[in-house]
């Protein structure tokens, strides 16, 4: 998943910068590429950080996002992205049929069988149950394997042939981000600038 964020603090350069063209204009572009680079950058890595979060994600997702900003013409480009497999449905959504490659079926952990964070339970993960079965579900193509635990049927996957674009919807961590920071982002570039030029 990568999301590209261009610089946003245009005016707030092209203000201060005109006060540095009078002496040297090789200088002020200079200054100008850099002081671009540099607030895209932070403000950047105040999102991945978790600064401008709506909604928090959590486990290997909040640690994986990395942040990489090059020099365009006229600005800056900002890449912020995650190399975890889901990282994409997680933001966007599902954006296309998702079928089994070699299992018979998807095997999706329940609301029963997952924390709070979206881990799979201990008692779970180490099978720490008497038995398991699989039963039948009302959807079509869908079955659920119970485990037996406290002499109890509880539901701990859901197997599926297939799941349909669109079914799962994206949680829009970064976009949302990207919104909040923009104030940030134009104040970061107005301080940095006042205290160059006054």
């Amino acid at each position: 998943m990568i999301i590209k964020v261009v610089s946003n603090t245009d005016k707030v350069f092209d203000q201060s910068i005109k006060k540095l063209q009078s002496g040297s204009y090789i200088l002020s572009k200079l200054l100008e590429k850099w002081l671009r680079v540099y607030v895209l950058s932070n403000v950047l890595r105040n999102i991945a950080s978790g600064r401008y979060f709506k909604k928090h994600p959590t486990g290997q997702l909040a640690k994986s996002f990395l942040v990489k900003v090059r020099e365009i013409r006229g600005g800056a480009l900002g890449e912020l992205y995650s190399n975890l497999i889901y990282a994409g449905v997680q933001e966007e959504g599902l954006q296309k049929d998702i079928r089994p490659v070699k299992a018979k079926a998807l095997t999706i952990p329940t609301d029963e069988a997952k924390t709070p964070a979206g881990r799979l339970r201990a008692w779970v993960k180490n099978k720490a149950y008497k038995s398991s079965f699989i039963g039948p579900s009302k959807k079509k193509d869908t079955a659920i394997i119970y485990a037996i635990k406290a002499k109890k049927p509880i539901p701990i996957f859901i197997l599926k042939k297939k799941i349909e674009k669109g079914k799962i919807p994206g949680k829009h961590y970064v976009r949302d981000a990207i919104e909040i920071s923009e104030p940030f982002d134009q104040a970061m570039a107005k301080e940095i600038m006042d205290k160059l030029f006054g």
